[in-house]
């Protein structure tokens, strides 16, 4: 179960994202993020910021590197 703590920053988040305009809000466990190398690919045929901008790849962290932070 979650601490009383964690619980209150969720529910804090999930307020804070319906108040900007999501529509709506799911907490999930990281087990339910899939992480995979097809979406570099789609910037890189796809984006005219890929190799630009550094919030882009190919500087942001690799799909193996994201998935060992999750």
């Amino acid at each position: 179960m979650l601490s009383e703590i964690l619980q209150k920053d969720l529910d804090s988040l999930r307020k804070m994202a319906l108040d900007q305009g999501a529509i709506d809000v799911a907490i999930i466990g990281t087990d339910k993020i899939v992480v995979e190398d097809r979406i570099v690919f789609k910037c890189r045929v796809g984006c005219v910021n890929y190799g630009i901008t550094l919030s882009c790849p190919p500087y942001t962290p690799t799909a193996l590197r994201n998935s060992r932070k999750l």
